[in-house]
């Protein structure tokens, strides 16, 4: 990874033919997989820290 970053063309032999892992990444890309499964991951980590599971504040950073 460190070498190519992660180009498609270069993943490893372990996972499926790469035009195969793009079209499931795309779709999961599209209808929202990622953010559904990253949620989930926050709420379950802000409960292990007994803390409330949705922040109750946030920031935001204008500077380009």
């Amino acid at each position: 990874m460190c070498r190519t970053g992660t180009q498609w063309h270069n993943l490893s032999g372990e996972f499926p033919y790469r035009q195969i892992v793009y079209y499931y990444f795309n779709k999961w890309k599209k209808n929202g997989f990622f953010e559904e499964v990253m949620r989930k991951v926050v709420r379950k980590q802000r409960m292990r820290q007994d803390r409330n599971y949705a922040p109750s504040v946030s920031a935001i950073d204008s500077r380009v």
